[in-house]
């Protein structure tokens, strides 16, 4: 499933000076692209040969990949997301794109005396969880199975037990107060429309999410994701690693308006 409406695709491509990957490597799970000296993710879609994959890859390496971001093609668009996050991660001290109305917190260690907590994305998920009436999730997480049961109900676009096909989106999401979007929905170009009918507590969570100010402005309350300069991360995701295998490598980041 891809949807078609790419206007928050264009509004972040908008702020950047667009510069070629430098590196590039499509894994079984992850993809990640070089941009200078930062790493974009984007979890894997659509598929190829590995001869064909081989040569896709090596013809991408020094060329603007950033409008793949809009193909209907699941693999080119898996490879212009990374290109965005990385291209993201380069302006996340940018004191004018992230000025006062923004508070970020990162996983850093200069940052000693904070509680390791602050920057688990998924222990303010459980503890925002508890208090929520009806919580709404689009994506396959690990931490699905310690929500209550009774509360939540999750999407797939391939679902399976306990998951609910995307086409009830729709009808079901409206309803929750809490709900928490895959990063994924951007290279598939559905996040628009879910940050438009969420009504609740939004989080866009993952390493494909995009650390985009136009996220927030468009409803999220809260983004999280990762940033990352460690070449390590590459032969990983060559090896079909995934973000247990190279979270250690990252910096992991939470983003929120304040007030």
């Amino acid at each position: 499933m891809i949807g078609d409406n790419l206007a928050l695709i264009d509004e972040i491509m908008n702020d950047m000076e667009e510069r070629p990957i430098d590196r590039l490597v499509i894994g079984e799970k992850y993809t990640c692209a070089k941009v200078g000296d930062m790493i974009g993710f984007a979890h894997t879609m659509g598929v190829l040969s590995l001869s064909s994959l081989k040569e896709f890859q090596s013809e991408l390496i020094g060329k603007k990949v950033l409008e793949l971001a809009r193909s209907e093609n699941l693999l080119e668009a898996t490879v212009g997301t990374a290109s965005v996050n990385a291209h993201l991660s380069s302006m996340l001290k940018d004191g004018t794109y992230w000025d006062y109305r923004f508070k970020k917190t990162l996983d850093s260690e200069t940052s000693s005396s904070r509680s390791p907590n602050d920057i688990n994305i998924f222990y303010r998920i459980l503890k925002k969880a508890k208090s929520s009436r009806k919580v709404g999730v689009v994506g396959n997480f690990p931490f699905i199975p310690k929500l209550p049961s009774n509360r939540c109900v999750a999407f797939e676009m391939e679902p399976a037990d306990g998951f609910l096909p995307p086409e009830m989106e729709k009808e079901i999401i409206p309803l929750c107060d809490m709900v928490v979007i895959t990063g994924t929905s951007f290279t598939n170009h559905t996040m628009d429309e879910l940050l438009n009918i969420s009504k609740g507590y939004t989080l866009v969570v993952g390493p494909t999410t995009p650390l985009s100010r136009h996220i927030l402005n468009r409803g999220a309350d809260v983004i999280a994701g990762v940033v990352c300069r460690d070449d390590g991360v590459f032969e990983i995701v060559r090896n079909g690693g995934g973000t247990k295998d190279f979270i250690r490598l990252t910096q992991r980041v939470i983003i929120e308006e304040i007030g």
